[in-house]
């Protein structure tokens, strides 16, 4: 079963977005057109921005770091994604090509989900699927990027 993830809004852009809207409450007593254009933007930035994640099917807020790293990490990371222990050796650029390394965890770091993917000819193709990582491996990956 392939796990799939979804943008959502998380609770970081209801504050931003009520905070403009606010803003554009107070200055409607000010100046009504500027009012109602701040108004309008914090409208936007609710249904526009969204900056968490959530697995298909599980409602727990996860949040998303990317890194690219070089392709000589691709056996270090395989292994580690097998079950091996040692943290994986990462090391940013593209010497000898490039890596996507996108990983998507909870914010208390028990729980984490990581995909690889290689560069190949004007785009990133999947080179595994999505794998689950318990709390020590979690942290032992999030800590290197």
């Amino acid at each position: 079963m392939e796990i799939k993830f979804k943008k959502v809004h998380g609770l970081k852009d209801l504050v931003i977005s009520g905070l403009i809207l606010i803003a554009g409450i107070g200055l409607f007593f000010v100046n009504k057109g500027f009012g109602v254009t701040i108004g309008l933007c914090a409208l936007l930035t609710f249904v526009l921005y969204k900056s968490s994640w959530r697995r298909e099917g599980d409602d727990t807020p996860l949040q998303k770091r990317t890194l690219e790293v070089s392709r000589n990490c691709k056996p270090s990371l395989m292994a580690f994604l097998e079950g091996g222990k040692n943290t994986p050796e990462l090391i940013p650029g593209n010497e000898g090509g490039t890596l996507l390394v996108e990983v998507w965890f909870t914010a208390d770091e028990s729980q984490s989900y990581v995909q690889l993917s290689e560069y190949v000819e004007l785009g990133f193709q999947k080179i595994t699927d999505v794998v689950e990582l318990d709390g020590e491996q979690t942290q032992n990956l999030l800590a290197k990027l």
